[in-house]
Order: C-alpha cells, then sequence, then structure tokens
C-alpha cells in the first residue's frame, strides 16, 4: 500500500510484488514492528562462517521494537488464514 511504498522509496528497496512476496511481507515479524534478536550467529570468526540459530544461542523477542508498516490485526490473520501458528516467541 501507501506506506509500504514511502518506506521502499526512502530505503531504496526496489522488488517485484509476486504473491510469495506480499505472504512474506504479511508474516514478517520486522514489518509488524517487532525484533528477534540472535536469528543467526558467527560460528568460527576466523573463518567468518555464520550459521542459522537453531537455538544454540538466547534469543530475544523485542515487541514494538520499530514503527510498524503492517497493523498486528492483518499480521495475526495472516497466520491464521495460512493455518499457521505464530511462532513460540511471540507467544509469551
Amino acid at each position: 500500500s501507501e506506506r509500504i511504498s514511502k518506506y521502499e522509496v526512502l530505503n531504496g528497496v526496489t522488488r517485484r510484488w509476486t504473491k510469495q512476496t506480499v505472504i512474506n511481507t504479511l508474516i514478517h515479524e520486522a514489518y509488524v514492528g517487532d525484533l528477534i534478536t540472535q536469528k543467526s550467529y558467527t560460528a568460527d570468526y576466523l573463518n567468518n562462517i555464520r550459521k542459522k540459530n537453531n537455538g544454540e544461542k538466547a534469543q530475544q523477542y523485542l515487541k514494538d521494537h520499530h514503527p510498524a508498516i503492517i497493523s498486528r490485526e492483518i499480521f495475526e490473520k495472516t497466520y491464521k488464514i495460512l493455518g499457521r501458528s505464530l511462532p513460540e516467541c511471540m507467544l509469551q
């Protein structure tokens, strides 16, 4: 919508709006204003090897960390429509 377009212009984002792009946007916590820390970590500093964090490192879920682009209501409804559960860290 207009808010997303403004965000993209300000941040130099260019993308094609496919069905999957819209779904990914609507279910990503960053667009609702939240942040999950430590999604990945550096496993080997010497070789700069990064790994996805599958519980090896502590994570924090920071609700309302920054201004939202989509409403929390749309965010949660999208999960329901897709038949998915909200990630556990969001429920705490």
